[in-house]
């Protein structure tokens, strides 16, 4: 079987079972740990670890279906987002964080959740 040369384009995400149409301009951030280089005052160098949360966000359009206020109250939800090149990246017990903005203009709303992102 020939290897496709699509890695990229539309995406599809769901939330809780419902999907929603995007504007394609989704980003996955892994998460997991973070390593900030630390100089000690004898000049060796050494780290420090912490952990951070993965981020999904992108636009979504406004639909006449969409509740923007049950959207952004979605604490604990399942997201899985799904790109044209078949990879899927899920959250489990996702919260909504950022701004949410709406852009009168393009009929969209920034959307952004953290929590723990698996791919498969």
């Amino acid at each position: 079987m020939a290897k496709s040369n699509h890695i990229g384009g539309m995406a599809t995400i769901v939330l809780d079972g419902t999907s929603f149409d995007t504007s394609g301009t989704f980003s996955i951030t892994p998460g997991g740990p973070t390593r900030e280089v630390m100089v000690a005052s004898n000049g060796t160098h050494v780290y420090k670890e912490t952990f951070a949360a993965g981020v999904i966000s992108g636009e979504i359009y406004l639909s006449g279906d969409v509740n923007v206020t049950d959207l952004k109250n979605s604490t604990g939800a399942t997201v899985v987002l799904s790109l044209s090149n078949g990879m899927t990246f899920t959250m489990d017990e996702a919260i909504p964080t950022g701004d949410w903005q709406v852009s009168v203009d393009g009929g969209t709303i920034a959307v952004e959740w953290s929590g723990a992102v698996t791919q498969s």
